[in-house]
């Protein structure tokens, strides 16, 4: 009894370390984007704060950047990545995210 309980505690220790991959988040993304009566979904405001860290980390270099306009044009940045890049759908999704941006801009995070 004593240890299942013991698994029972860290079960959720072990699934919330679990990397996730830029596939996975994508796909989760879609997910949500097509869950009825949701107005602002968790994966858009996610997203928005790497776009609003990026700007913040250009300052004044912004006419080098062309980044996306919102959230959902930076997912369909990301589904373009992982179709033309095949190795970054793998990367955990932190990583992958920075990578497309600093790809369309100089940004240091």
């Amino acid at each position: 009894m004593k240890a299942l309980v013991f698994l029972l505690l860290l079960t959720p220790l072990s699934y919330g370390t679990e990397p996730v991959s830029l596939e996975t988040f994508v796909d989760d993304c879609d997910k949500e984007n097509y869950a009825k009566g949701v107005d602002t979904t968790y994966c858009e405001s996610y997203l928005f704060g790497f776009l609003d860290s990026t700007k913040l980390s250009l300052g004044k270099n912004k006419s080098d950047c062309l980044l996306p306009n919102n959230a959902k044009s930076l997912l369909a940045n990301l589904k373009q990545a992982m179709a033309t890049i095949n190795k970054i759908g793998k990367l955990h999704y932190d990583s992958a995210i920075w990578q497309v941006l600093n790809e369309q801009c100089k940004i240091s995070h």
